[in-house]
């Protein structure tokens, strides 16, 4: 990498669905988890930053089915902002 003193910050967030301190801590897993992995492939003077999200910051629209939603292509929409919501983001910060 071109930028040996670079910090990496790895977020992970959950969707809408399940208790909200549980997706925290299980996201904070995931981003320990995948920070652990990179850091055994990857030069050691890097900083590194790991954030569970939890089901803070959607990136799409996490709206939660109800019982007048028995449309097959909203319950389709559901689940596709479900899973877009349900993510890793690296970032490289090379200040």
């Amino acid at each position: 990498m071109n930028y040996p003193q670079a910090t990496i910050v790895i977020r992970a967030y959950s969707d809408d669905q399940g208790d909200a301190i549980a997706a925290r801590e299980y996201t904070l897993a995931q981003a320990n988890a995948l920070s652990h992995y990179l850091q055994s492939a990857l030069p050691q003077e890097y900083r590194w930053i790991t954030v569970g999200g939890g089901q803070s910051q959607p990136v799409a629209p996490p709206n939660s089915a109800t019982d007048s939603a028995a449309d097959s292509a909203a319950a389709d929409d559901i689940a596709i902002n479900r899973q877009r919501n349900r993510r890793l983001e690296i970032l490289v910060d090379t200040r």
